[in-house]
């Protein structure tokens, strides 16, 4: 039996204009345990502590992200915005415009008693061979209150008490 093991394969055709030429590798990074923190009117926080961190085989590869977090409010009608972070510095995030808040995706929060998710999606250019560690910061508008993650803010123990999950996933693609 033999054994074809290689860095890269590309297409006859070459690789596609702004594309790549495949996955090489996928890390993820899950968490079901719950977390409550108190926030702050605007203020960004780290992301609780939950990262996912992925070494690129070439400082060409891109990184695509997915983001799925399970968050609760303390307090009903609460917009929680997120944005990725890597190394701990935001990235993708909106333009500044006076003292607006810059974040990069949001939702408002209507009930305390409900889960909800804020999942999304971004590519990011690492340019390193490195381990590069992927996080996020997360933000309260509209008055602070405690965020819980993975769990409800009234966390009774009956079986219409929701427990999540939350999952970082990093895919390295070929350039």
């Amino acid at each position: 039996m033999s054994t074809l093991k290689v860095n890269k394969i590309i297409p006859v055709g070459g690789v596609p204009s702004g594309g790549g030429g495949g996955i090489i590798q996928t890390v993820t990074a899950t968490t079901t345990s719950k977390a409550a923190e108190d926030c702050s009117t605007n203020a960004f926080r780290n992301g609780m502590n939950f990262n996912c961190t992925i070494t690129p085989t070439s400082s060409t590869s891109k990184i695509m992200l997915f983001y799925s977090l399970s968050f609760c409010v303390e307090s009903p009608t609460r917009e929680v915005t997120v944005r990725p972070t890597r190394g701990g510095t935001a990235f993708l995030i909106g333009d500044a415009s006076g003292s607006r808040t810059r974040g990069s995706f949001a939702r408002l929060f209507s009930d305390n008693t409900q889960m909800e998710s804020i999942s999304f999606s971004c590519l990011d250019s690492p340019s390193s061979t490195s381990a590069v560690n992927y996080g996020f910061d997360y933000a309260i508008m509209n008055q602070g209150c405690f965020l819980i993650r993975n769990a409800v803010f009234n966390d009774g123990d009956d079986a219409d008490t929701l427990r999540g999950v939350s999952t970082i996933t990093a895919m390295e693609v070929s350039a």
